[in-house]
């Protein structure tokens, strides 16, 4: 229910505690620890939302 904002970049796999992305040939030269922007849908935002595991922000 997210979708990668760079559109090189594919999820391969993700569960609960993980993301696999392909990164291609990684032109925008990806490191471990850099951020990679997602847009959620409104499923992914209403479980984001729903979660008491994560800290909520609203500005």
């Amino acid at each position: 229910h997210i979708t990668p904002l760079d559109e090189r970049v594919k999820i391969i796999e993700a569960s609960s505690d993980m993301l696999v992305l392909d990164l291609d040939d990684n032109p925008a030269g990806y490191k471990v620890g850099d951020l990679v922007s997602f847009a959620p849908d409104y499923m992914g935002t209403l479980g984001v939302m729903n979660s008491r595991y994560i800290d909520k922000v609203v500005r």
